[in-house]
């Protein structure tokens, strides 16, 4: 499990700064969090996909470097990265329109059994 999380801390590493570990001579783990010869910042982040706002980076760069930790023991488990991921995609993720969908659908059942309980109680 804590090496998952590590792989994991790796892979989300190489997706926020847009590079690979084949692009550095040792690695991509010690350019950034072993030897840090650049810090881990939002200023370091790929700029293809856009810009990253500051109070989304600073938690996807902690968790990074929690996964990431050389002490495995005080890696979070995988489920604690997912619930991480699952509360910052709440906070600073746009529903989709599947999303928006099913929450329009289950809001108007819930109004039609309302309904129907209603004029049950009416009758």
């Amino acid at each position: 499990d804590s090496s998952e999380v590590f792989s994991f801390g790796i892979v989300l590493l190489e997706t926020l700064v847009g590079k690979v570990t084949s692009d550095f001579e040792s690695s991509i783990y010690d350019y950034y969090i072993e030897d840090e010869e650049e810090d881990l910042t939002p200023e370091s982040f790929d700029r293809r996909p856009g810009g990253c706002p500051a109070e989304l980076a600073k938690p996807l760069i902690q968790l990074v470097k929690d996964c990431t930790l050389r002490a495995y023991k005080k890696r979070p488990k995988m489920r604690d990265v997912l619930g991480r991921l699952r509360r910052l995609e709440l906070t600073h993720c746009a529903l989709t329109v599947e999303e928006i969908q099913a929450r329009l659908t289950g809001a108007t059942a819930q109004a039609q059994a309302l309904a129907d309980v209603r004029r049950e109680e009416q009758q």
